[in-house]
């Protein structure tokens, strides 16, 4: 991104079809608006430099050192791991010059709007073109949102929108098992893209070009991990109580048997070992020399 002052675009059409006296109104209120804004991007930057320090040191810090400062504060533990991800994201002059800048519509950029510059699936060009645009156009979140998701193949098609509150604890649950059977849906297609190859380079042609990808994908799987194991924990909690509450009222159903994650992959392995000439015509990964 240029260092140099960008040149502001301009106003959009809902602006200019005011009046007088309204354009007024509404540019006062933009003014203390982006006032209140601004600093409180501010804020949040330095706190995603807090968050940072605490990840990387979880020996100085002690485990889930993010949860209980989240409990502490009575914040959700997203919001801090977001701020992180802006703050690792985005070096403070970066930083500095993009809360800087107004949109179209006169309005400074918005945490949500970085949050979303911030995912994997917005990196390199793709993210300074969405910058310009964000700015050019006065582009909503849900708008950057939906260029995020047509520019990514994989997550093309309906999917929910990562802002909304889901509007039940079922839905939520529904929510929470669709989306982690996405991910878990592409174990094989990561070991056949990601691990094969790079067990095959690995130690004379390893690409250095790949470390930061490298330890960034590492960090998303370790907040991943710490968060999957707290609502594992939760979850158990909650199981246990709700079976014994069910279980006095009689209401207790027999659980079908579902071969846990680590038993499927087992058998993966086993499959694979047994017939790797199969498991390659399949698509699958090879399997390991």
């Amino acid at each position: 991104m240029s260092k140099s002052k960008a040149k502001q675009p301009p106003l959009s059409a809902e602006i200019e079809t005011m009046d007088s006296e309204l354009r007024s109104v509404y540019t006062r209120i933009v003014k203390l608006q982006n006032r209140i804004d601004v600093d409180e991007l501010r804020a949040r930057y330095e706190i995603g430099n807090e968050i940072d320090k605490v990840m990387s040191d979880p020996r100085k810090y002690g485990d889930s050192a993010v949860e209980k400062l989240a409990d502490s504060l009575a914040v959700s533990d997203q919001v801090l791991y977001r701020s992180r991800s802006i703050a690792v994201n985005f070096p403070s002059d970066e930083f500095e010059e993009l809360i800087a800048r107004k949109t179209s519509k006169g309005t400074t950029i918005s945490f949500t709007h970085l949050c979303l510059l911030t995912t994997a699936a917005c990196v390199g060009k793709f993210r300074e073109q969405l910058i310009e645009e964000i700015f050019a156009l006065g582009l909503s979140t849900d708008e950057v949102q939906e260029r995020i998701v047509a520019a990514t193949p994989s997550l093309s098609g309906p999917r929910p929108n990562l802002n909304l509150r889901p509007r039940s604890t079922m839905a939520g649950l529904k929510s929470m098992i669709a989306t982690t059977n996405e991910i878990l849906g592409q174990e094989e297609k990561w070991e056949d893209a990601i691990f094969d190859r790079l067990d095959e380079a690995y130690p004379n042609e390893i690409d250095t070009s790949l470390l930061d990808s490298l330890e960034e994908a590492r960090q998303a799987f370790k907040d991943l991990q710490q968060r999957a194991e707290r609502y594992a924990k939760r979850l158990d909690g909650y199981v246990r109580v709700t079976r014994e509450e069910a279980k006095a009222k009689g209401e207790l159903r027999p659980q079908p048997r579902v071969p846990s994650r680590v038993a499927r992959v087992k058998k993966l392995a086993k499959q694979r070992t047994a017939n790797p000439t199969a498991a390659t015509a399949a698509g699958q990964p090879k399997a390991a020399k």
